[in-house]
């Protein structure tokens, strides 16, 4: 059953673009006390075709999902999102049905009449959006960049210098750095070029601060009706690119500092990589 919608149309060459989010009401899962729940759906329709898949927003009871409003611009989608929200399973919806617009506006832009709505589920599910990702393959990237300049290695093909600079996608930036500063101890500089917060990125966004967790907070999660625990959404590109995520960082951290070197770092590694990481996508 329909729950949001979004249709806009800023020049009168665009293409319309339209979200719903439905449950799929005859297929159900009971939890362990033998109550149903029905999984979420997303209809996107661009250029009068329509792909669907599965919402990354949890499971639920309902059997109607809540009408949201329609949203014309970023601007008042924002003023609901920092406002009054009914409740977090609306925050989460709010935020996915603008996470696709989003989502879809970008690959207009970048791919134009190249683009068929057809790849929005890859792309929708892709974990490459996960801001952690991101952060962690450009910090690899600067380490293989780094000894690339400190060998002379003068080369631009990313295979070969993978090949020379091999690095463990299962660990994490800071252990890729300490084992190559074994043998090339000029490393250091880049090891202090940037702050300590960004080389732990994964543990602040996984703890954040141990008085306050940042990621438990509703804005990037929604209770679990089962037990009233919050499932968290990793932060996104989404949410750095229109701001969320930089408020929430600010709202829920103690240190300001902190605050501002993560803040600072991911903005030197999107100006560096954003580009190359979206299109490898």
């Amino acid at each position: 059953m329909e729950v949001t919608k979004r249709t806009y149309q800023k020049h009168k060459t665009e293409k319309k673009i339209t979200v719903k989010h439905y449950l799929i009401t005859n297929v159900k899962n009971d939890d362990e006390l033998g109550n149903p729940t029905y999984p979420i759906y997303v209809q996107v329709t661009y250029k009068r075709k329509n792909t669907k898949f599965k919402s990354k927003v949890p499971y639920t009871y309902l059997s109607e999902l809540p009408v949201l409003p329609v949203f014309d611009s970023f601007s008042s989608y924002e003023k609901y999102y920092f406002g009054n929200i009914k409740n977090e399973f609306d925050c989460a919806l709010t935020r996915d049905l603008n996470f696709i617009n989003w989502l879809v506006e970008q690959q207009i832009s970048q791919r134009g009449e190249q683009f068929d709505i057809s790849e929005l589920p890859k792309l929708y599910h892709s974990e490459s959006f996960e801001l952690s990702n991101f952060i962690e393959s450009s910090l690899k990237k600067e380490i293989q960049k780094t000894l690339c300049d400190i060998t002379g290695f003068n080369v631009s093909n990313r295979f070969l210098i993978y090949a020379q600079f091999p690095v463990s996608y299962n660990s994490s930036p800071l252990i890729n750095l300490e084992f190559y500063l074994h043998k090339y101890p000029e490393l250091i500089s880049l090891k202090t070029e940037y702050s300590s917060h960004i080389w732990l990125y994964s543990m602040y966004e996984e703890l954040g601060d141990s008085s306050n967790g940042l990621f438990r907070n509703p804005m990037f999660g929604v209770i679990d009706q089962n037990d009233g625990h919050i499932i968290s959404f990793p932060p996104t590109i989404f949410d750095y690119l229109t701001n969320i995520f930089q408020k929430r960082l600010s709202d829920n951290f103690q240190d300001l500092k902190v605050v501002n070197h993560i803040i600072s770092d991911i903005n030197i590694l999107f100006s560096k990589y954003y580009d190359g990481y979206i299109n490898s996508i």
